[in-house]
């Protein structure tokens, strides 16, 4: 009697468990969120393309989900020159004396020759003017 109570509790904590896996692993993973590096991951919703990590040190994610990287805008919380080069190109312009350094990632260097000296009030979006 004691040997089927506790078959019968074992085989409900089985199909429980084998029900959640089963379930968790069905889920698909929106835009920008990352697929973690496990057995049965889940795969990225219909119309997301999975890219590389954002570097190669990052570890314990396979990528991120995302349908914005190859349009030509590079995204900043998903997309870098390591995992989406074709929208994050490495520029090699310079900002030419005058000219301002905007504040976003990346940002262009002043030219050879030139530093950049902060603005005296806080301007948004500038992080400097290059000058000799």
């Amino acid at each position: 009697m004691k040997t089927t109570k506790l078959f019968l509790v074992l085989s409900l904590v089985l199909i429980v468990i084998f029900s959640f896996v089963g379930t968790a692993s069905a889920a698909c993973v929106g835009e920008g969120r990352t697929i973690p590096l496990i057995l049965r991951a889940p795969k990225c919703c219909t119309g997301l393309s999975l890219i590389k990590p954002m570097s190669a040190s990052m570890v314990g994610i396979s990528g991120i989900c995302t349908a914005k990287c190859g349009n030509g805008v590079c995204n900043s919380a998903t997309e870098t020159t390591y995992n989406c080069p074709q929208d994050c190109k490495v520029t090699t312009a310079c900002v030419r004396e005058g000219g301002t350094v905007p504040l976003i990632p990346r940002a262009p260097k002043c030219c050879a020759g030139l530093h950049l000296v902060l603005p005296s009030s806080r301007v948004i979006g500038i992080m400097g003017v290059c000058t000799r």
